[in-house]
């Protein structure tokens, strides 16, 4: 699955997410070693086959309190019910 040839990484999320649905192994090539960072945790998420069939893209983020990607693409963990910030 090329990634970072004129398309965004929500779109490249999709494409992932949509042959994961289709039960289908991806692996995720980076156009010209893209600088957009964003492609990083994506790419290990879905090369490594074991964690790309097994949790989805949030719960690969929580697996290895990886925050500064959380930060870079957005993402805020929410909190269980009940609990006050």
């Amino acid at each position: 699955m090329l990634t970072g040839f004129n398309t965004t990484f929500e779109e490249d999320l999709f494409r992932a997410n949509y042959l994961k649905s289709r039960n289908q192994n991806a692996y995720v090539m980076r156009y010209n070693f893209s600088k957009d960072r964003k492609l990083i945790p994506l790419s290990q998420w879905v090369n490594n086959r074991k964690w790309f069939q097994g949790m989805d893209f949030n719960q690969f983020l929580d697996m290895f309190k990886k925050r500064k990607y959380r930060e870079l693409l957005g993402y805020k963990k929410e909190l269980p019910v009940g609990v006050v910030k």
